[in-house]
């Protein structure tokens, strides 16, 4: 709500007004003082600001008080202002412009214009002042005044009588943009009839009724701007029609795209058909009843409106030409009645008289063209059609033609009512004019043919020469004819009769070869339905058979003659001969037509009638005459030769028409006349199309199958031969033969696209369905395989191979002749060719696995003889023989296939197999087969066969790369679940692996860590189950343990149920010597491996460990590896791990003379601080508690000082032994020189003290050097066990490899192959004989034909 300021500042304005206008009424009686004047003034601008500040919806009353008395002044005040304009001009005229602006205020009121509407001479009043006033703004109020004073159709012809038309015409030269705008809608106002306001009585009901018919068709008005500020209410009701109607409207090229059915189309042609003549008949019934009084008043207004349009407009400047033009479209469009009555004075010829008269103004002539558009379309659709007409007459220019092509492409439905508005002739005559002046084209409209000429002379348009918009025209008009609803043959029976009429003219052979052309265009749709309303068809194919007689005749004259410079007679002929044979071949498959009423009424298929039509000029040709016409010579001119080679395939045609009605030829001509055919295209230059297909089909038609089989042997197909294809695998007969042939020119159609598949899937059908014996002869023939490393036949039989492999695996046919018939033994020989190795080796491992699981022929049954076949013959018997990355692959695929996934059974690098299985009969199969593959594949598939996991070792092994072989064995690592972990230590994947060891660190590192899974996998088992000490004892197992012992050492901790662990890895310690024999290497690091076991596990793990022997074993290890002459360091580390206070009373300990090492190493690792350190405590404290030990070192040193550094409780004893520590006898009565062990050291290791050192390094070497011996007897004992042990195990698997590699395999191989090929020969050299003889005979008859 309003705030209380704001009412009291309403208030305040009211009463001001108020007061303002009580002063003026004071001396409104003098009306010519200034005073007086100004008064007025100060109320009128007051009182239009008041009105403009706080009228809203508010009533005018609220605010004018007095507003009857104020509109009275202010129109007598604009009644008198002509008098009294000549006075004080500026102040008059202000007035004027505010009284103008007060009127229109309030008479927005229908309550105030009802009380004044009956003035005389209103309208003439405000027609008089919208000349008089000055500013724009005031005349554009006044013309807004004059539309709210029209309402009625009295209102309407009075503003007609006062010349209301002209005088608004005459103010829009003034060229105010905002003012022409006004009045071009006030004009459409005054023109429009629909909102004609009247009274509810009888009389004018009648008249209400009448104006509805002549409204027949209602206008929509499109401008937006109008109907808020006029007529709002006509705008709500248009609103209400457009969504109760809901009309969709489809361009022309999405019709195109959306295959518009011809139902539609034929409905609506229908629509249009009707819609034409009812206007017509609404027109001349509107005529009939214009004696009504008030009808012949409104019909005076809207021509009378014309009138003085169109006469302005011949006479105006451009300018205001156009703004007359928008006046006009607002009147036309959507309003019948008034496009009657444009028509009627004649305002469609005078804009075309107006347009021609600005031919050369293009700027002029685009927006005219925008006009035109714009009333020729409703909704995109064509609604006036004397505009459209008018359009197509201007089409000799570019841009009409531009708009005439965008009108087309706007809805599919104009195309349909330009076709009713003679389209077709005006693009006729559009084509014509490339050739043709307008006076050569005079002989059309004086020709023979009535229709022709009746329609030619009612288009008067003088055209210009074509440009590339008549192409898209063109192209338009062969993209409709591809919609069934749309095709017609009107403009091909206008080109006809041109075409007829031209017979001996110049200009024949250029009309004729256009009217082929569109003719030829049409023939892909010659059986369509085809739309019937313009009953030409029939006259295009009448007119067909006349020039067909013509050509006919021009033929046989120059060949008679023998012109050999004359080509275009056989041009001709082979033109027209083959548009006839397209229709006498048609199998009319398309002829049933739906059951809906209007489809059948308006559409038929003509095609067989138009088939009888052209049998006419055939009737007298039977089938000799056709043979007479067929030519094979050679020797005539060369393109003389070409062309008659091409109307012998025509001739082809026309017999195979023939013998619909049951003509035959014996099968030997037959194939005489097919096979010259075919020789006569090889000899010729630049050869034209192939012709097998045409020959396939005409042998088809006459069902002459056997002449089909004997012509495969002499033809080569092409890629656009794949059709002829189709015909051949629909045959019954002789298929074997026809897998032999096909199969024999495979490779040279290899590179076919088309083709190629398609052969392929002929072979693919025909596996299952005959006899493939003689077929598996040739494909295994020892000819066939010679030829493998010839272009493209190693890939051609690639696919074959793959084809058998996969219905091998699918159906019992292939399989049992493959297995029982032993043509597998042929198909090893594959295995030797780089180009059929992959598809081989899949196709001989999946039957050998097929005969593993079905038993099918023993002699497959041996494995390991079987495959190291497999093995030689990949490897052609050649040590430097590489294998690819491929060959690899797809071994390595089937180590895991187990009938279940046949995506590997297809070739790898060709997808023509794979397509063709997916469409054959075992799609559904296979679908079922690899969905349950994929619904039950596990991350990690299991190996199901160990040979061919040796296979794919033995074959990386022969790749060249090494980071082939690591990425590989990265792989392999990752599929070693369970399961397979557990295949393989059956097998001798250890000597697989080691094989691929080349020096090179990552492979070596990939090796050790899958070996080591393995162990770790075995070693976790049951010990029942254990089996790695065996496995290991088959191969040098040295480096193997160490590699594992040192895993061990980084990762020593056991999970506390891996008990099974500790227990098997303590049955290969155990075992250590049988596999290791000697190694220091391996010692040193079990030694560390049971130390750090032992510190980093559980008490219980500990528990079992020294349950199983672990710790005396540790102890064993610790003497044995003092002796092992090792760096510093690591002999510094292997002593601190050692517990010498434990073992030091060890039997061992003292039989292996560790003391002595232990001296030996504090002597020669003098400059190791740490290692001599750690000896020094060794021997002064860790062994000391035994007396025994304290002697033995006490022996060896017999120097009282340093024994009484190390063993103080041993006394102070000198030594009478050895004269050489006398000296040291001497130095004894001097001060202790030994108080602590860095002065041990410094003085022991001092020069002054090297006697003593050299004198205790011979004592221990002396000591040492029989342990020494007895120690390398063991070693050399236990290296040659383990010499022997493996010797063994290779002279085994030597002899075994001797037993199984024999020739007798190659031999039976070679002979399976040249059975097979001589078999084959047999077959194929009967056939030969047969067709020489047909050959011959054929000629024969020929000849006497001819």
């Amino acid at each position: 709500m309003d705030s209380i300021k704001q009412k009291w500042k309403n208030y305040a304005l009211q009463k001001k007004l108020k007061d303002l206008w009580d002063d003026y009424k004071k001396v409104s009686h003098l009306e010519d003082d200034p005073e007086t004047l100004m008064k007025f003034k100060i109320f009128l601008e007051q009182a239009n600001q008041t009105i403009k500040t706080i009228i809203k919806n508010n009533d005018l009353d609220s605010v004018l008080s007095d507003a009857d008395d104020i509109l009275k002044s202010v129109l007598e005040y604009l009644s008198k202002f002509q008098q009294i304009q000549i006075q004080d001009g500026q102040l008059i005229q202000d007035i004027f412009d505010q009284c103008v602006q007060l009127a229109e205020y309030i008479l927005r009121d229908p309550k105030y214009r009802k009380s004044i509407e009956n003035s005389h001479n209103i309208l003439s009043d405000f027609l008089n002042l919208v000349e008089k006033a000055q500013k724009s703004e005031s005349k554009v109020i006044i013309v807004k005044l004059l539309v709210l004073f029209s309402e009625t159709l009295n209102q309407r012809v009075e503003f007609f009588e006062q010349q209301g038309f002209s005088r608004l015409l005459q103010i829009l030269l003034t060229k105010d943009p905002q003012l022409t705008r006004v009045i071009s809608k006030a004009l459409l106002h005054f023109l429009s009839i629909e909102d004609i306001q009247i009274l509810d009585n009888q009389d004018n009901q009648n008249l209400k009724q009448k104006l509805s018919k002549i409204a027949f068709s209602f206008r929509k008005f499109a401008f937006n701007e109008l109907s808020k500020v006029f007529l709002q209410q006509q705008q709500q009701i248009v609103q209400v029609e457009q969504k109760e109607q809901q009309i969709i409207i489809t361009s022309l090229q999405q019709a195109i795209e959306q295959q518009l059915s011809a139902q539609i189309i034929f409905e609506t042609d229908l629509s249009i058909q009707m819609n034409m003549q009812s206007q017509s008949r609404s027109t001349s019934d509107q005529d009939m009843e214009q004696g009504e009084n008030d009808l012949t008043k409104e019909f005076l207004v809207i021509q009378g409106g014309f009138k003085a349009i169109l006469d302005m407009i011949l006479k105006a400047t451009s300018e205001v030409q156009l703004n007359l033009l928008s006046t006009i479209q607002q009147v036309l469009l959507n309003n019948q009645r008034n496009r009657v009555e444009f028509k009627k004075v004649n305002g469609y010829q005078s804009l075309q008289e107006l347009i021609i008269s600005k031919e050369n103004d293009q700027e002029f002539f685009g927006q005219f063209l925008q006009f035109l558009k714009s009333i020729i379309l409703l909704n995109d659709e064509i609604e006036d059609y004397d505009a459209f007409s008018l359009l197509l007459d201007l089409t000799q220019n570019e841009q009409a033609l531009t708009t005439l092509i965008d009108i087309l492409q706007l809805n599919w439905k104009n195309v349909l009512i330009a076709q009713r508005l003679k389209l077709n002739f005006y693009l006729a005559l559009l084509y014509l004019r490339q050739y043709y002046s307008s006076d050569e084209l005079q002989f059309l409209v004086q020709g023979e043919n009535e229709y022709i000429t009746s329609n030619f002379q009612q288009i008067k348009a003088h055209f210009a020469q074509s440009s590339a918009q008549i192409q898209q025209l063109q192209t338009i008009y062969e993209q409709i004819n591809q919609l069934e609803g749309f095709y017609n043959l009107e403009f091909e029976a206008i080109q006809s009769q041109i075409t007829i009429a031209m017979f001996g003219k110049e200009s024949f052979q250029q009309q004729y070869n256009f009217f082929i052309q569109n003719i030829q265009s049409k023939l892909h749709k010659k059986c369509k339905i085809i739309n019937s309303f313009d009953h030409l068809s029939e006259q295009v194919f009448r007119n067909v058979s006349i020039i067909f007689l013509h050509v006919y005749e021009q033929y046989l004259t120059s060949k008679k003659d023998k012109q050999q410079n004359q080509q275009q007679p056989y041009i001709n002929f082979i033109q027209i001969i083959s548009i006839i044979n397209s229709f006498i071949n048609c199998d009319h498959q398309v002829q049933n037509q739906d059951n809906q009423f209007i489809k059948n009424l308006v559409s038929q298929n003509r095609c067989e009638q138009i088939s009888r039509l052209l049998e006419q000029p055939l009737k007298e040709l039977h089938i000799e005459k056709v043979i007479k016409l067929f030519d094979f010579e050679k020797k005539n001119e060369l393109a003389i030769t070409h062309l008659q080679y091409r109307i012998n395939q025509e001739l082809f045609d026309t017999m195979k028409g023939m013998f619909k009605v049951d003509a035959r030829l014996e099968p030997q001509i037959t194939l005489y006349l097919t096979f010259s055919q075919y020789e006569m295209w090889l000899s010729l230059d630049q050869q034209p199309q192939n012709p097998i297909n045409q020959m396939i089909e005409f042998l088809m038609v006459q069902n002459k199958l056997q002449v089909v089989q004997l012509l495969m042997q002499k033809i080569t197909l092409l890629d656009e031969n794949a059709a002829c294809i189709d015909f051949i695998t629909k045959s019954q007969e002789q298929k074997e033969y026809l897998m032999i042939q096909v199969s024999r020119n495979l490779p040279q159609y290899f590179n076919f696209v088309n083709l190629y598949p398609t052969l392929i899937q002929f072979l693919e059908s025909q596996l299952q369905k005959n006899d493939i014996e003689p077929w598996l002869d040739f494909v295994f023939s020892s000819d066939a395989v010679k030829r493998v490393q010839e272009p493209n036949v190693g890939a051609a039989l690639t696919d074959i191979l793959s084809l058998i492999t996969i219905h091998s695996v699918l159906q019992g046919q292939v399989y049992d002749k493959m297995l029982t018939q032993e043509y597998l033994t042929n198909a090893l020989q594959l295995l030797t060719y780089d180009s059929t190795r992959e598809q081989a080796i899949k196709l001989v491992y999946i039957l050998y696995l097929s005969n593993q699981k079905f038993k099918k022929n023993a002699i497959y049954t041996n494995k390991q003889k079987f495959f190291q076949l497999m093995q030689k013959l990949i490897y052609c018997d050649a040590n430097n023989q590489l294998c690819d990355n491929q060959i690899c692959n797809t071994i390595y695929k089937l180590i895991f296939w187990n009938f279940d996934c046949f995506h590997i059974l297809y070739t790898e690098n060709s997808s023509n197999v794979s397509s063709i299985i997916v469409r054959s009969e075992f799609a559904d199969t296979i679908q079922k087969i690899q969905k349950t593959y994929i619904e039950t594949k596990q991350p990690i598939q299991n190996i199901n066969n160990v040979e061919i996991l040796e296979l794919f070792f033995q074959v990386l092994a022969r790749n060249p790369s090494n980071a082939y072989i690591y990425e590989i064995l990265k792989i392999f690592e990752s599929i070693l679940n369970s399961h397979n972990l557990g295949v393989i230590l059956e097998s001798n994947i250890i000597q697989w692996l080691q094989r691929l060891n080349r020096n090179d660190q990552k492979i070596t590192n990939q090796i050790n860590v899958i070996i080591r899974s393995m162990i770790t996998f075995d070693l976790l088992r049951s010990p029942k189950l254990s089996k790695i000490v065996e496995v290991l004892k088959r191969y040098n197992s040295t480096d193997i343990i160490i590699d594992y012992f040192q895993q061990l050492k980084e990762n020593p901790i056991i999970k506390q149920e891996q008990n099974n662990f500790v227990k098997n890895l303590a049955n290969v310690i155990q075992n250590l010597e049988d596999l290791v024999g000697y190694s220091e290497e391996c010692e040193i690091i079990l030694l560390q491996v049971i130390n750090l076991m032992a510190s980093k596990n559980s008490p219980d793990i500990r528990t079992l460990m020294k349950s199983l022997g672990y710790l005396e074993i540790r102890d064993n290890l610790a003497i044995q590896v003092m002796r092992y002459n090792i760096p510093p360091d690591e002999i510094m580390s292997l002593l601190s791990g050692i517990a010498f206070a434990q073992i030091c009373n060890l039997k061992q300990f003292k039989e292996n003379h560790c003391l002595a090492y232990l001296l030996k190493r504090l002597i020669q690792h003098k400059d190791h601080f740490g290692l001599t350190i750690l000896i020094i405590k060794i021997l002064k404290y860790d062994v000391s508690q035994n007396e025994d030990n304290r002697k033995y070192v006490a022996k060896i040193l017999q120097h009282d000082q340093l024994i009484q550094f190390f063993y103080p409780q041993m006394g102070k004893k000198s030594s009478k032994s050895l004269q050489c520590f006398e000296k040291e006898q001497q130095r004894s009565n001097s001060p202790d020189q030994f108080n602590n062990v860095d002065s041990f050291i410094q003085t022991f290791f001092s020069v002054q003290y090297e006697d003593e050192r050299k004198q205790i390094d011979l004592f221990l070497e002396k000591v040492l050097i029989p342990v020494e011996n007895e120690f390398k007897k063991q070693a050399l004992k236990l290296q040659q066990k383990k010499t022997n042990r493996l010797q063994k195990l290779e002279d085994q698997q030597e002899q075994l490899k001797t037993q199984t590699i024999i020739n007798e395999w190659e031999l039976k191989i070679q002979q399976r192959l040249k059975r097979s090929s001589e078999k084959h020969k047999a077959r194929a050299g009967k056939l030969q004989e047969q067709l020489d003889q047909y050959l011959g005979e054929g000629e024969n008859q020929f000849f006497n034909i001819q």
